[in-house]
């Protein structure tokens, strides 16, 4: 029987390498791949993947986001000339590297992307991986930037919504934030844009040196009003806790919404734990709780972006493979489950601050999280009124034995489900609002200018380490 899940992978494009050893440590490096593959190859998740053949783009397909004045200065480096790859280096961001080997490279990755979102947006395949480099998600219409030099994502999300005028929702989970992604779907009501990143470099330098690229702050809504929404971390650490928290208050009420008829993840795992660049507490087990709701919303197709850590990137990605597989948890691939519990420790204070200040811009655009604010208000209302009264309440007569001190938990667990019922039952029979304004989704998309790119000397560079803590 053929897997349902497919993979993509090809050696090819492990080719894009430093020219020189002075940048071989370079952090976007061949063996990202390599460890990948190895991680699916020993786990087990290669064997039951359907394997998708690699192919390059074309250039209709490269030419749906980029330029061709930018296509044909990349297409120079194809010969190999030091000379020729150091002008490109020179012309873009300095955290850009080139050899004879990137162009084919990079044609390889958007080419087998788009292959496995052809392949899933058809019904050939329920899901797929692709283990892709150079990553994409920060590749502009004119220019490559911070590792990225073909904007794969976007251009497969705009292929599949032409092509099958389908719904399709992007998540990019990668810690820098996908400002290219971002601009190249900025005015697109049919795809929605949700990234979850960090934005400023360390407690010391919050509110004045950003994280790279120095994008994505809540307010950036997109042209088409509330389709690009952002989630923005104001300090590193944010582990498992802390990104399922946002998923639950975020992501999957505005995904519901949508009903999207494909996913597209631009998964990053430079959040992960141990990582050089994004300092932050991300497992393997944290990707795969990330993933198995998102996959349940419809066909998912997983594109790799960043992740540096050698020694946890591979297991982070089979972990992804066996959420779209239908693991129940990851001792199936033989990784620790830490017990396979869905429960988490509570969510950082900080972080919770800013999950909440992405709810507060997009409640006027998705009624959803209005609600669900509404909701829960009204919960805590209820529980501390219940506290109240009962420690008012005048002891009965008894022994400590004989009486209980509170009510039964089922007896609250039914209050509490007739209290919300009832606040639905309010909210329905209140004066109704404008369409624009009951609508589940977003509002009738409006221009709105793109935000201002900040200027240099307020990002840190992408491959510079994060400056130590004194």
């Amino acid at each position: 029987m053929i897997s349902k899940v497919g993979y993509v992978y090809d050696g090819v494009m492990e080719k894009h390498a430093p020219r020189n050893r002075s940048r071989e440590a370079h952090p976007e490096c061949p063996e990202r791949l390599r460890a990948i593959h190895s991680a699916m190859v020993s786990r087990g998740c290669e064997a039951r993947c359907a394997r998708i053949p690699a192919r390059p783009a074309t250039e209709e397909e490269m030419s749906v986001a980029h330029t061709k004045r930018y296509l044909d200065v990349m297409r120079q480096t194809s010969s190999g000339s030091s000379r020729c790859c150091a002008q490109v280096e020179r012309a873009f961001d300095r955290d850009v590297y080139v050899n004879g080997f990137t162009w084919e490279a990079s044609r390889v990755a958007l080419g087998s992307a788009i292959e496995a979102t052809l392949r899933v947006s058809d019904g050939r395949l329920a899901h797929a991986l692709a283990a892709i480099r150079p990553p994409g998600h920060h590749a502009c219409a004119h220019k490559a930037m911070g590792f990225c030099f073909l904007n794969t994502v976007a251009i497969c999300a705009r292929i599949a919504s032409r092509e099958s005028d389908a719904r399709v929702l992007v998540v990019d989970w990668d810690v820098h934030h996908g400002n290219g992604t971002q601009d190249l779907l900025w005015d697109d009501p049919r795809i929605l844009y949700f990234s979850v990143h960090r934005g400023f470099e360390s407690r010391r330098h919050y509110g004045s040196e950003l994280f790279y690229p120095g994008t994505g702050a809540p307010t950036e809504v997109g042209g088409a009003k509330g389709f690009t929404v952002n989630v923005r971390w104001s300090e590193p650490l944010a582990g498992d806790a802390e990104y399922r928290e946002c998923w639950r208050r975020v992501l999957l009420p505005i995904a519901r919404a949508f009903d999207p008829n494909l996913i597209l993840v631009s998964a990053g795992f430079d959040a992960a734990r141990g990582d050089p660049l994004g300092e932050c507490r991300v497992t393997p087990r944290g990707y795969f709780h990330l993933l198995r709701p998102l996959a349940a919303l419809g066909p998912t197709v997983l594109c790799l972006e960043g992740g540096y850590n050698l020694s946890i990137i591979g297991d982070c990605f089979a972990a992804c493979a066996a959420a779209l597989l239908g693991d129940a948890d990851l001792t199936a691939i033989g990784l620790d489950d830490d017990g396979g519990s869905e429960e988490y420790d509570g969510c950082d204070p900080t972080a919770e601050a800013d999950i909440l200040a992405t709810v507060d811009v997009h409640r006027r655009y998705w009624r959803c999280l209005a609600a669900a604010e509404e909701e829960e208000e009204l919960v805590c209302e209820m529980t501390g009124l219940r506290l109240s009264l009962e420690g008012r309440r005048a002891p009965p007569e008894g022994t400590p034995d004989d009486v209980p001190a509170t009510l039964p938990a089922p007896a609250k667990e039914e209050e509490e489900k007739d209290l919300v019922c009832g606040m639905r039952g309010l909210r329905l029979s209140a004066p109704q609002r404008p369409p624009s304004e009951r609508a589940g989704c977003a509002e009738n998309p409006s221009a709105a200018p793109k935000p201002p790119s900040p200027p240099p000397s307020a990002v840190v560079a992408h491959r510079s380490p994060p400056p130590s803590e004194d």
